[in-house]
């Protein structure tokens, strides 16, 4: 029988495994952390800042498996898709199908199958397929534009709360649809200077704040 990898317990991990698990596909899925998650994780490095909220709506946001519990508002916080995740998780018995805490160094193509090195392992481990659900915040993309700024920068990615802020004067830069990432109170989002923060907007004229859903899910 064929064998898969799954790298990440995310919000796309979770609804492959369950997939390949109703439909007898055997697997193997590496969390780095210990517990499920992704960014919506407080425990990982690379979470989200504490009052993000999704800007897609429930409906839009759900898995097609699963309801939110009543009460919950159009948009969730970081914390109730934490929730939402988890519960998931255990609704479909999917923890006990995770290996937590093993985080992948390296997966390569070798004679059409796919070699999987495991931190701390001495052997690679070998799959027919490999499905890559790591996500996509782990590395920031730092601008290299000539000048000289004497500043402290900052990236987006490295952003978890308005206590970093708070206090500063601060220039952001990105485009209309990172506004919400950069200005951690995400209040005003149309007006150039955040009211409750003080961060400087400069992006388009287009408006897109966490007031409006968008098309595609975020969970």
């Amino acid at each position: 029988m064929k064998r898969y990898c799954i790298i990440g317990a995310g919000a796309s991990g979770l609804p492959v495994m369950k997939a390949f698990d109703d439909n007898g596909i055997a697997f193997d899925c590496f969390e780095a952390l210990p517990d499920v998650g992704g960014i919506w994780n407080p425990e990982s490095p690379h979470a989200v800042y504490g009052s993000t909220h999704l800007n897609s709506s429930e409906k839009l946001t759900r898995y097609i498996d699963l309801w939110f519990p009543e009460g919950l508002p159009y948009y969730l916080s970081c914390s109730q898709a934490e929730d939402y995740l988890r519960s998931y998780a255990r609704e479909f018995g999917l923890y006990d199908k995770i290996s937590f805490n093993k985080k992948v160094s390296c997966a390569k193509r070798v004679n059409g199958r796919w070699e999987i090195e495991i931190e701390g392992e001495k052997k690679p481990r070998v799959y027919d397929g490999l499905v890559v659900a790591n996500g996509h915040h782990w590395h920031a993309k730092m601008p290299t534009d000539p000048g000289k700024f004497d500043g402290e920068i900052m990236h987006s990615h490295d952003v978890k709360s308005k206590e970093q802020i708070k206090g500063k004067r601060v220039l952001v830069v990105g485009a209309a649809i990172r506004r919400s990432i950069f200005c951690p109170t995400r209040r005003s989002m149309g007006s150039v200077r955040c009211t409750r923060c003080g961060a400087l907007i400069i992006s388009s004229r287009r408006r897109f704040g966490a007031s409006r859903p968008i098309s595609s899910s975020t969970v």
